[in-house]
């Protein structure tokens, strides 16, 4: 037999008397309950009392020290706003009644456990809401310590969060200085930097001198291609002025033959003309032979100014090359294509170290003023000293705490609607689950072991 079979075979007359009972004691184990949670809420929320308090506190103190009238305005507008809002969500969210009387054994009981798992969320939500109003609370107690404080204490206080302020922005502008260089070329900078400046100089006179011997390198080359003209034109005329005097010769002996001839046909005496011819074919030989002869010797000079020049231009092209496979392997091994990219690299690099230094120095000297701000602020026994590092303007501009003020009281009055609601919440399904046993009393005993194993749970 079920569970909801127990009251199934009861006789008639003990029925209404049963339901009474049975209601009384869900009544009772509801309020029972009610009790319960109310108990624990105080054991663990002692403070209560003590927040409502504090909240009227907190109100007169935002009153007082929002003296600027637009700061004022502002907040008394976004009050009214939040509590309008706020009273338009607990109308639509309230929860809408569900009609139970067409609904099975099997439904009333899933309804039943949903309803208690309601409660068991909106209790954790409440809980959670809670703790963060205590949160606030103790943020604003904060505020109250530091602005109880001495006079002196006010203001080390303050010119210690001037000296944070100004040195994030410094810090904050030093990291977004536009870098010159990359990570990479920082990182190889730093790698050779103590071969700077030696291997920068040495670099650029690598530079000087492979201009040098490139500018001799042309100059030798033209050299040798100028005598090398000069060799073939004097070759070319010594050929041309050997075929000239082979025909000359041979118009020579012509002349000669034409005279013995004339000479023995004619029998006169042509000794004379004869010696003139002789004489004169001599000294066209000789001349002859004399320019050839000073071909020869040009030639000659030639071709030995051509090889001193050929093996000047040789030993000079071996250090051209000497010197540009150097300059290749210092630009492979500095990661650069001259000397003056090397100068800028090595400038960007000095000035970024100079940087990282001075955001170093920056670094160490706000992580010591933020520890003696929030030294000076334990001595002060706040409830969290470190959040005031994200918040040192407030301890500068009395406008700038009266917004931190302002923030807290809007979280405080966000969690009180949130407690408020899930409250309501927590009523109005206590309502429906008693509304069930009214509703439907054959279901009495049933709801009441439901509720039972569910407090058992929830307790642990």
């Amino acid at each position: 037999m079920g569970l909801f079979g127990l009251f199934g075979n009861r006789k008639k007359e003990h029925e209404e008397d049963d339901y009474e009972s049975n209601l009384r004691n869900l009544e009772d184990l509801i309020y029972d309950n009610s009790e319960m949670k109310r108990t624990i809420s105080k054991v663990r929320y002692s403070r209560a009392v003590f927040d409502l308090e504090e909240e009227a506190k907190l109100e007169a103190q935002l009153n007082s020290h929002l003296t600027d009238i637009q700061l004022k305005e502002q907040y008394e507008k976004g009050i009214k706003e939040q509590y309008e809002r706020a009273i338009k969500e607990r109308e639509s969210n309230r929860l809408e009644h569900i009609n139970l009387r067409r609904f099975s054994q099997k439904d009333i009981e899933k309804y039943i456990n949903s309803q208690c798992d309601i409660l068991n969320e909106t209790s954790k939500y409440i809980d959670q809401a809670k703790q963060e109003y205590s949160v606030v609370i103790s943020y604003a107690s904060d505020i109250q310590l530091i602005e109880a404080a001495p006079e002196n204490i006010r203001k080390n206080l303050s010119k210690l969060a001037e000296t944070i302020s100004g040195l994030t922005v410094d810090r904050k502008n030093s990291h977004t200085t536009e870098r010159k260089l990359s990570n990479d070329v920082y990182f190889r900078m730093e790698r050779i930097e103590p071969e700077m400046p030696g291997a920068l100089m040495q670099l650029q006179n690598n530079e000087s001198y492979f201009q040098t011997v490139k500018k001799d390198l042309k100059i030798l080359e033209g050299e040798r291609a100028s005598l090398r003209m000069d060799a073939k034109d004097l070759i070319k005329n010594h050929k041309q002025i050997k075929k000239v005097s082979m025909m000359s010769i041979l118009g020579l002996f012509i002349i000669f033959g034409i005279f013995v001839a004339s000479s023995l046909i004619i029998e006169e005496e042509t000794n004379f003309l004869f010696l003139i011819v002789i004489g004169l074919s001599a000294l066209f030989s000789i001349g002859l032979f004399a320019y050839l002869k000073n071909i020869e010797r040009q030639v000659i000079v030639t071709e030995i100014k051509l090889n001193k020049a050929i093996s000047l231009l040789n030993k000079v092209k071996i250090k051209y090359i000497n010197n540009a496979n150097t300059i290749d392997y210092e630009y492979a091994k500095y990661g650069v294509k001259s000397s003056y990219q090397l100068s800028n690299q090595y400038e960007a690099y000095l000035e970024a170290k100079k940087q990282k230094l001075k955001i170093s120095r920056l670094t160490d000297e706000l992580n010591d003023a933020e520890i003696r701000l929030e030294t000076n602020l334990k001595d002060l026994r706040l409830y969290d000293p470190h959040i005031w590092q994200a918040q040192v303007k407030a301890l500068i501009d009395p406008k700038e705490m009266a917004e931190v003020r302002h923030g807290l009281s809007l979280r405080r009055q966000k969690l009180k609607t949130q407690i408020e609601y899930n409250m309501n919440r927590l009523n109005e399904v206590k309502m429906d689950i008693k509304r069930v046993t009214i509703d439907n009393p054959q279901y009495t005993k049933e709801v009441l072991k439901m509720l039972e194993n569910y407090e058992s749970k929830t307790s642990k």
